[in-house]
């Protein structure tokens, strides 16, 4: 559940935490000593869980690839950018190389002869 997201309240931004309502505590002791009850908080707490900042808990964050994360990030960052720049790497090798003779070696074996 980790995604990108920028923080509203401290301005964090990076991947995300998760911030789930309610104690571990108390859900043990519901279901040690009741099992309906624990069952219910267990889906409750489970429902209730999202996604949070991961500096200072916050559950106010939005998307950083969404326009109002684009602009919240300029406002805070302006030097840094909502998409990574990547560089381009051409995904076809050279003629000769492995992958090419592969490739020709497959449509070889593709071909049907005459008997």
């Amino acid at each position: 559940m980790t995604d990108t997201v920028i923080c509203k309240a401290c301005g964090h931004h990076g991947d995300s935490g998760t911030h789930t309502k309610g104690t571990f505590a108390v859900e043990v002791i519901l279901w040690l000593c009741f099992l309906i009850p624990g069952l219910i908080y267990s889906i409750w707490r489970l429902s209730s869980r999202q996604d949070a900042c991961a500096k200072c808990g916050s559950t106010e964050v939005i998307p950083i690839d969404s326009p109002i994360g684009k602009k919240l990030l300029q406002e805070l960052a302006p030097g840094e950018s909502a998409t990574p720049v990547v560089q381009y790497r051409p995904t076809m090798g050279r003629k000769g190389g492995l992958a090419w003779k592969l490739g020709r070696l497959v449509s070889r074996a593709g071909r049907s002869r005459p008997p």
